[in-house]
């Protein structure tokens, strides 16, 4: 997709519950503007028209291809760090890190760049295009 495709992509989903159709690599990808929080707006990715909690709990390639990666840390005890030395503090905050993988994007040009990057062919699909 050339940068003015994805100026109309964004022009689209400025619009509250917009939605935009594009073929990815033999996907069908809808892209919706939803509510994320009370004061905050996200872009969902259903693939195929779904969205799937497996596809984003197990490594696959819809994963890796449209899913937003967190980086997060287990909860703890108030004041237990301090209990802990310095090497020991850094080994257990290496621990508990994780990642998640969510099917939400909060913004629309880290969307583009993860799509353009793990993506080989993006075009606006054929029906979407008219309305765009």
């Amino acid at each position: 997709m050339t940068k003015e495709d994805w100026e109309r992509v964004r022009t689209k989903l400025r619009d509250r519950w917009a939605n935009v159709e594009l073929e990815v690599d033999g996907y069908r990808v809808t892209i919706l503007r939803e509510r994320y929080t009370e004061t905050k707006d996200c872009f969902s990715v259903y693939v195929n028209g779904k969205q799937s909690l497996k596809d984003y709990m197990n490594d696959t390639e819809i994963r890796r291809r449209f899913a937003r990666c967190t980086v997060k840390k287990l909860p703890m005890q108030k004041g237990f760090l301090k209990t802990l030395s310095e090497r020991e503090r850094k080994a257990f905050d290496k621990r508990r890190t994780y990642e998640a993988y969510t099917p939400w994007w909060l913004s629309f040009d880290n969307m583009r760049r993860h799509f353009n990057k793990n993506n080989e062919s993006i075009k606006i699909a054929e029906s979407a295009d008219e309305s765009i």
